[in-house]
């Protein structure tokens, strides 16, 4: 898995909230999503980070509503995190397994 970096965003009211994975090859955050919560009134509740050596991180806004948010918002991103690393698992397994095939061409 490469460094992963989700932005939270939520509303203090309803509770309702968006993480908003950074795109390293665009360098920011898909448009469509930014603008829909513009739309919805969404307010920026912080940032979780997961780099290639398994480090963590958290930057939580400050106040009570972005600690709420976020707490709320911990157990959807260690799930899409875990699936991510699932992924690059699988992956590297996969190319294991075609390496290892005998290659038939010589034969």
């Amino acid at each position: 898995m490469n460094d992963l970096y989700m932005a939270v965003l939520g509303s203090p009211v309803t509770g309702e909230l968006m993480l908003l994975e950074w795109d390293e090859e665009r360098q920011g955050y898909s448009e469509g999503h930014v603008l829909l919560c513009q739309m919805k009134g969404y307010v920026h509740a912080g940032t979780f980070a997961v780099v290639g050596n398994g480090t963590a991180g958290v930057i939580c806004s400050p106040g009570p509503d972005a600690y709420r948010l976020m707490c709320a918002a911990v157990p959807v991103f260690v799930a899409y995190a875990a699936a991510q690393k699932q992924k690059a698992v699988d992956g590297v397994s996969w190319l294991h397994k075609i390496h290892a095939l005998q290659d038939t061409r010589m034969n």
